[in-house]
């Protein structure tokens, strides 16, 4: 960003994650097919669709919205 193309050090992300509390690692896991097949550009899209006409419908501002998902997708 700064014009320094030089390699991050060996101790780089530990002391990053030290400065930065909020940051974690999260280990991933496998989902099941129905879920991974489930979600499709097509049926996302829908989803979102649907969802916007409701919030409208109902006058839920966007700052509103909160993601209290337990599907492993996340809006936003």
């Amino acid at each position: 960003m700064n014009g320094d193309h030089r390699p991050v050090g060996k101790h780089w992300m530990a002391a990053f994650l030290k400065r930065n509390p909020r940051v974690a690692s999260v280990v991933g896991r496998k989902i099941e097919a129905a879920r991974a097949e489930g979600a499709t550009p097509v049926q996302i899209r829908a989803f979102l669709e649907l969802f916007e006409r409701v919030r409208t419908r109902l006058g839920i501002q966007a700052e509103d919205t909160w993601n209290m998902d337990e599907t492993g997708k996340a809006l936003g």
